[in-house]
């Protein structure tokens, strides 16, 4: 339910907001800042326990499970696998660097929270008391602190500031590190939602799904690629890169 609510939510943003996002995205990431910040106060002093549940479950959590991040990286991710495109398609592809670097804040955000907040606290206690966790927990911890030594590098030079100052080769291979952090998103939501499989089978099978397709688009665009002259490559790349 929360990929589903977040999609609605992302598409409302990014295609009624994208071109305002564009021009002027500091005060949507500063907007991300302050979000991510009220949440480690809504669970740090307890401010969960006198709020009304619906919204703690379907406001807050959309951002706190990190579903509204994972959303907008699917949306990256599609945006650049298609071959042929349209205006929407266009239109969410230019984003790709904004909602890159939304997403990164609240998925920082997020493991903030789940990791260091609470009793929980899943990165201190994988450090300090490994044998409390169930191995599909404890593995799921791990995988995330591999996620965070990758996503941070891709978040920084997701910022245009950043990225103009690097050599373009040096830019794009580093880029490259966005596809074991896409693959590595779902072996962790995997990790967490399989255990629960009759709580978790509708998430369990869209998240596959979007996935597999994902992999078959994207091997298709590789195999075009491939046997595509280079200037059009170029061409197809350049609203984002310039």
């Amino acid at each position: 339910m929360y990929i589903l609510i977040s999609l609605v939510v992302s598409l409302v943003l990014f295609g009624l907001l994208g071109k305002t996002i564009k021009k002027h995205p500091v005060p949507f990431y500063a907007a991300a800042i302050v979000l991510v910040v009220l949440q480690i106060l809504y669970y740090s002093f307890g401010w969960y326990k006198v709020m009304p549940k619906w919204f703690t479950m379907y406001v807050v959590n959309l951002f706190k499970r990190g579903a509204f991040s994972t959303v907008v990286f699917i949306l990256v991710m599609y945006a650049g696998v298609f071959t042929k495109r349209n205006a929407v398609i266009n239109h969410f592809y230019s984003l790709r660097g904004e909602m890159s670097i939304i997403a990164s804040i609240f998925t920082l955000g997020h493991n903030i929270i789940y990791g260091f907040v609470g009793k929980k606290a899943y990165f201190i206690n994988a450090i300090v008391n490994p044998s409390s966790f169930e191995w599909h927990r404890l593995t799921a911890t791990y995988v995330s602190l591999a996620m965070i030594l990758m996503l941070i590098p891709l978040f920084i030079t997701s910022f245009k500031t950043i990225r103009k100052k690097m050599d373009q080769k040096k830019w794009k291979s580093l880029q490259k590190l966005a596809y074991p952090f896409f693959i590595l998103i779902y072996v962790h939501t995997m990790l967490v939602l399989a255990p629960k499989l009759d709580k978790h089978f509708f998430s369990i099978i869209l998240y596959s799904g979007i996935y597999l397709l994902y992999c078959i688009l994207r091997i298709r665009k590789a195999i075009i690629d491939k046997n595509t002259p280079s200037r059009i490559k170029q061409s197809a790349s350049f609203a984002y890169t310039k």
